[in-house]
């Protein structure tokens, strides 16, 4: 995973990076240097899952899919 695609999918998903930083446990400067480096993204694993996770709809600090229960 590079950066670019990172910060693609976390955009497309519309949560910010302080979002993503509190779903894979790391300080938000941390996911920013990521997003802006020209490396692979170190533990693509953990931003994979967390990902995945947030792209099926579960919450994200109160957020939801949208679905009112």
């Amino acid at each position: 995973m590079t950066p670019h695609e990172l910060r693609s999918r976390r955009v497309a998903i519309g949560i910010s990076v302080g979002e993503l930083a509190f779903e894979v446990r790391l300080p938000i400067r941390a996911v920013h240097d990521i997003e802006s480096s020209n490396l692979e993204v170190p533990h693509a694993d953990l931003f994979l899952r967390a990902l995945e996770r947030l792209e099926r709809g579960y919450v994200v600090r109160g957020k939801t899919d949208g679905a009112d229960s």
